[in-house]
């Protein structure tokens, strides 16, 4: 007597078993090719997933991280006066009353300001 693709399944004594037991083989094999491919695919959806969930997080912690600057850092203000020097007149100060200058250049390729520079004492 013949066996079918399991051992526990009888077939016909006129089949041939061979054929029936090779069907039984290819189809169990294609299944299983089936299985793996379709593991694959989810175990590549994963993948994804979790790198776009890890670049969300870094993009949300380093957008975040610039936020959690104190109170004290955001109001940080700057402090202009004006105060009356002798000679010079009125000029813009900070909070630390220090002189605050602008620096406009020459128009000339050449400084025209050296021995005024000089003649002050300033290095």
């Amino acid at each position: 007597m013949c066996l079918g693709a399991f051992a526990t399944d009888p077939v016909d004594p006129g089949c041939a078993c061979e054929d029936t037991l090779l069907e039984a083989f290819r189809q169990q094999l294609t299944r299983a090719r089936e299985e793996v491919y379709s593991m694959r695919k989810m175990l590549l959806l994963a993948v994804l997933v979790v790198a776009v969930v890890l670049l969300l997080a870094t993009a949300a912690i380093s957008a975040t991280g610039n936020a959690n600057t104190t109170s004290a850092e955001q109001t940080k203000t700057v402090v202009i006066s004006t105060r009356k020097l002798p000679k010079l007149g009125t000029v813009l100060v900070n909070s630390k009353g220090r002189t605050l200058y602008m620096f406009v250049p020459d128009k000339r390729k050449r400084v025209t300001c050296v021995k005024v520079a000089r003649s002050s004492g300033r290095p």
